[in-house]
């Protein structure tokens, strides 16, 4: 599965400040949610209301996960619905399934290979939850309706994904299709 931000259960931001450490506030807004173009499960776009909430504003990185593994993660059932602990005991897992190949994970990478079981745990145990997929997409498109995070146009300086990581020398060559958390925070040189 592939990483996903959490945001803070619960919070109204609406009285706070804009930001707050690695969390934004995304304030109350009516968006129109999906697209004319793409897959058919994203269309017709429908307007959709939503409440202000806090979201992080990175991804979840390996370092932050370990500190759910170190704390007994895979151990405690308080941190899983009662679907996720059971797949868990299924599977025998006491950690990402892939965190056992033989490349070291990198601190500062989007944890990945988690299943959404694995990600509502880590949510739970940073008493923060998963967004719904209408706070995600708002909060990826932006107040503007933009069409990708990072402006309307697909490109290899905005995210990683396939002929991006051609121009990027991943510091692991074993793992080169991630790359650093926050490396897209910034305009391309």
């Amino acid at each position: 599965g592939t990483p996903t931000p959490v945001i803070v259960a619960g919070a109204d931001c609406a009285r706070r400040p804009r930001a707050c450490g690695t969390r934004v506030c995304a304030p109350a807004a009516s968006f129109p949610m999906g697209s004319e173009d793409g897959s058919s499960e994203n269309k017709p776009p429908q307007q959709v209301a939503l409440s202000s909430y806090w979201i992080d504003k990175y991804e979840v990185t390996n370092a932050d996960f370990k500190q759910f593994i170190d704390a007994g993660g895979y151990s405690n059932p308080a941190y899983w619905s009662a679907d996720g602990w059971a797949q868990i005991q299924d599977c025998s897992l006491t950690a990402p399934a892939y965190w056992s190949q033989e490349y070291p994970l990198l601190a500062g990478f989007p944890v990945r290979g988690i299943s959404w079981y694995e990600a509502q745990a880590y949510a739970t145990f940073a008493r923060k939850r998963l967004p719904t997929e209408a706070e995600w997409e708002h909060a990826a498109r932006g107040q503007d309706g933009r069409l990708y995070p990072w402006g309307n146009e697909f490109g290899p300086t905005g995210g990683n994904y396939f002929p991006s990581h051609a121009t990027y020398t991943a510091p692991d060559p074993a793992n080169p299709c991630t790359t650093p958390v926050g490396r897209f925070n910034r305009p391309p040189p």
